[in-house]
Order: structure tokens, then sequence, then C-alpha cells
């Protein structure tokens, strides 16, 4: 897919993909998404067992590094992630 140029500055974007910052959890590992990265288990005294894990998200951002063209947000698919970046304002 292919990003339009920084409405800033009009140079050229990139997409970064990384894992969230947040952890989430779940009871059942098959439960865990398959972009995520697996953190680890947890038992507590009651017996119940947590499934910690981070989630792959995509957040498109210009390469000048003196420009702020980035998206604010964090999105879960690539595809999400380059409609929101090209979409404009007079469109």
């Amino acid at each position: 897919m292919n990003l339009k140029p920084c409405p800033f500055c009009g140079g050229e974007v990139v997409m970064h993909e990384r894992f969230d910052s947040i952890s989430k959890y779940v009871h059942k590992k098959a439960e865990i998404p398959k972009n995520a990265k697996f953190l680890r288990s947890t038992k507590y005294a009651s017996g119940t067992l947590y499934y910690e894990y981070r989630e792959k998200v995509f957040v498109p951002q210009c390469c000048d590094t003196s420009c702020m063209g980035r998206s604010q947000r964090m999105f879960k698919s690539e595809k999400e992630a380059v409609e929101a970046w090209n979409r404009r304002a007079d469109e």
C-alpha cells in the first residue's frame, strides 16, 4: 500500500511497526492474537491464570526529522493506518 507524501512538508513517509506499550490480558493462551507478542503467564493465589501480551500496532510517520508529520494514533492493521494517513481534509 502506498502512503501519500507528508501533508506538512511533502516529504517521504514510512510505516513503523511496533508493539503497543500497554499490556493486555486473557485467560486462555489461544485468545492471544497471532501478531501479538506473548510476554508471560501469571498465576495468582486465587488460582486464576492470566496470559499477558502486547499487540502489534502501525504508525505512519514523516522521514524528515525536523517535521512533526506523524500519526497521533496507533492502528491495529497496516491497511487502517494507510487509509487514515492518506485521508485529506480537502477530499
